[in-house]
């Protein structure tokens, strides 16, 4: 380890493979997740006059055969506005990229009322290696910072494994490999920016290049900000939740949904809009995840028996 007595430095090895992450570009304003609820069984195949008419939308609209598509059909709207279906799908362009194509209709799928097509984005499958600049506020990073962390970056990895075991899978669909470094805020120029935050990181000695996403924590007392994913797979994470004391262990759980359940989530594809299948008002029953799995391609819909993230033959298609 480089002797630089402003640096701590913490390697977390948990899994071995990696993903190449891409830019999304999304911005939010102050995202918080607390749940730590289980997510419920799979979802039941939606009757076949709704799946014909999602897949003649695909058609239509992006000329995208999808046989078995993967519907989110929340007949109550989330309790936002009307009734409306979700649906997505990955398109594999690389082993680690993908075209993402996504519709929300009337709940018969027959009227589209939003639609997206992103040209590439990262496959939300494989195990990411990831870098945590956390700057350091003497007000809220305390002596159990790190400890709370790693706690908090296991939990993650918890979910995801709970998730695969639940669905009967070997391993966890998605996994992160973190390394944490603690780096006092004076030498950060400025902690939102990817450069500026690789570049303190490198001048003690820890290389950024190796790692798919890049995340910034700048706990600042003074200044109440949310945080977003930028590009070249950079997250930034400010002081949501106006701390103006050390966090708690359940504060650093927070942080940890917040940055992998939210931002990551965005480098997924998930839209700045937050509009697939929005949750107004109610405990989501896909909590912690931020949307119901089937959106991420967590779920075998096709029937094979296997997630369509990692399906050579995703959602009915053929090879």
């Amino acid at each position: 380890m480089h002797e630089n007595a402003r640096f701590a430095l913490l390697v977390i090895g948990l899994m071995g493979s990696t993903c190449v992450a891409s830019n999304t570009g999304q911005t939010d304003a102050a995202p918080a997740l607390n749940a730590v609820s289980g997510v419920s069984g799979p979802p039941s195949r939606p009757p076949d006059s709704v799946e014909s008419a999602v897949t003649a939308a695909y058609a239509r609209e992006f000329s995208e055969t999808i046989a078995r598509p993967a519907i989110y059909n929340d007949p109550s709207g989330g309790g936002c506005t009307a009734p409306h279906l979700t649906t997505t799908a990955y398109v594999r362009t690389s082993s680690t990229t993908g075209r993402l194509l996504y519709l929300m209709t009337t709940p018969d799928g027959r009227l589209v009322a939003r639609k997206s097509r992103v040209e590439s984005v990262v496959l939300p499958a494989g195990t990411f290696r990831v870098l945590v600049v956390i700057a350091k506020h003497p007000a809220t990073i305390g002596d159990s910072t790190l400890r709370h962390w790693e706690a908090a970056q296991a939990k993650i990895n918890h979910d995801h494994a709970a998730f695969a075991a639940s669905r009967g899978l070997p391993r966890s669909i998605v996994s992160f490999d973190n390394t944490n470094v603690l780096v006092d805020a004076g030498d950060i120029a400025d902690a939102r920016s990817p450069a500026s935050v690789r570049a303190a990181v490198e001048r003690g000695g820890l290389p950024a290049e190796p790692y798919q996403f890049i995340v910034s924590i700048n706990l600042d007392p003074t200044r109440a900000e949310g945080g977003f994913a930028g590009a070249d797979g950079f997250v930034y994470m400010g002081n949501y939740g106006r701390w103006s004391q050390a966090l708690t262990a359940a504060e650093w759980v927070n942080v940890a949904n917040a940055v992998y359940h939210h931002e990551v989530a965005h480098h997924w594809g998930w839209p700045g809009s937050h509009d697939w299948a929005p949750q107004c008002r109610g405990q989501a029953a896909h909590r912690p995840f931020i949307v119901p799995p089937i959106l991420f391609g967590w779920e075998d819909v096709d029937g094979d028996g296997v997630p369509e993230i990692l399906d050579a033959t995703p959602y009915g298609r053929l090879p």
